[in-house]
């Protein structure tokens, strides 16, 4: 993998500090809008403008089966065939992610990188046109692609979930993400059918290719800003806001594998109860977690982010690495959604710290990992303010994924791009 920057953005750093002088002048007292305050700030510097603007948001959702759902299926308390039933609910128009993504004027791509479905995505579109054709009232923008890499990942108790091979066309999948939602060519003019449509995408280009244009943002650093930096108006040439979410029965327990191989946590303190899982259950789970730990111990215990994820991660947690990775080459802000999210989030910070600028984390999730999770993707050097990402916003008691809790984080965002435009003390003292 070409990711091997680990040196702060100094550029980041130097808008940060203007944008934080910019808010403490403000007509208010310093600090008062808390975290509103730090997400501005954030969004400011990865724009490179003191008026950041949100001008498109984009629900990512990454889909794909596990193999331990096959060989231990007491992991979840649904059958993996409810994954594709998801996938399918979520192209109408009717699942949670869809419907909020709709009261959030977002648009929402939906991917199958591993979906156990003969045939892929695509033959099942068109063996079910229109049932599975994204309609006009369903929701305002919705793209269906098929990325898939292997029907399922392998099971993590026999050895790694993924060959090397195949989780780097995961990552690759997932930065491609982020490259078309950084397109200007993919981005609507407001009209809904625009890109109301279902496609495909069948070669990924590689995570070395060339930034998608418009999406980085050339400026000045704050020590000469331009009128256009200084003053209110669009930043059109801004990624969107990107939001990661995930479908696959079986997903809870492949993040805690990882989480636990990350981080040294006992599969005890890594597990929770994922789709509700009983007492019995959770036991079973956490005996799956231990297991998978001690099949994959050399992977595991290599120091290397990217073989643990290749040990007992999942398909679409490769994918979400990926896209981590190259929205931290392209400032293209990300916000994570909940404890799966967030534990490819972690590798991808693991194998670049860097990545930690680009992260808006959304909520505490009530898996029973989100707090050791959280805390080490918080957990770094204090020299660089950059390396910490925004912590949890929301504490809802949620643990849906699909990206419930990142849409939420939307309109919070937003008005923490407003609040750049308040008057000054200055000009309200006049």
């Amino acid at each position: 993998m070409e990711y091997n920057n680990t040196l702060p953005d100094k550029e980041y750093e130097l808008w940060l500090t203007q944008a934080k002088q910019m808010l403490a002048d403000k007509a208010k007292p310093v600090g008062s809008l808390g975290l509103l305050e730090t997400m501005a700030c954030r969004l400011a510097s990865l724009q490179r403008t003191l008026h950041p603007q949100i001008h498109r948001a984009r629900l990512v959702v990454f889909a794909a089966d596990h193999g331990i759902t096959k060989s231990m299926p007491g992991v979840s308390a649904f059958p993996r065939e409810v994954s594709f039933s998801v996938f399918k609910t979520i192209a109408r128009g009717q699942a949670a992610s869809s419907v909020m993504c709709a009261a959030n004027g977002c648009e929402l791509e939906l991917i199958d990188i591993g979906l156990d479905v003969e045939g892929g995505v695509k033959a099942m579109l068109d063996k079910s046109a229109p049932a599975l054709n994204c309609s006009e009232d369903a929701h305002n923008i919705t793209v269906v692609f098929d990325s898939k890499v292997r029907n399922g990942s392998r099971s993590m108790l026999a050895g790694p979930a993924m060959t090397p091979e195949e989780c780097e066309a995961a990552m690759r999948a997932g930065a491609e993400a982020v490259r078309r939602a950084s397109s200007p060519a993919q981005a609507p003019n407001g009209s809904s059918a625009d890109i109301n449509r279902c496609s495909n995408v069948t070669s990924p280009t590689s995570l070395n290719g060339s930034p998608a244009n418009g999406a980085s943002v050339a400026a000045q650093a704050p020590h000469g800003l331009s009128q256009s930096q200084t003053q209110p108006g669009p930043s059109s040439a801004a990624p969107p806001l990107l939001c990661i979410g995930e479908l696959g029965i079986g997903n809870t327990t492949a993040a805690a594998a990882l989480l636990a191989a990350l981080t040294g946590a006992s599969p005890i303190d890594a597990c929770g109860r994922g789709t509700g899982l009983d007492d019995a259950g959770l036991r079973v789970k956490q005996e799956a977690v231990a297991a998978a730990l001690q099949a994959n111990a050399a992977l595991v215990q290599s120091g290397c982010a990217l073989q643990a994820l290749q040990a007992v991660g999942g398909l679409e947690l490769a994918a979400m690495t990926g896209a981590c990775l190259e929205a931290e080459k392209l400032n293209t802000p990300v916000v994570v959604d909940g404890f799966i999210s967030g534990a490819a989030a972690l590798v991808a910070v693991r194998h670049n710290p860097c990545v930690r600028r680009v992260l808006f984390l959304s909520h505490k999730s009530a898996e029973q990992g989100a707090a050791i999770l959280n805390s080490a993707l918080q957990g770094c050097s204090a020299e660089y303010e950059s390396n910490h990402p925004s912590p949890p916003v929301l504490d809802l008691g949620m643990r849906l994924g699909e990206g419930t809790g990142a849409l939420l984080m939307v309109p919070l965002l937003k008005a923490a791009c407003s609040i750049m435009n308040m008057a000054s003390l200055a000009d309200a003292l006049r």
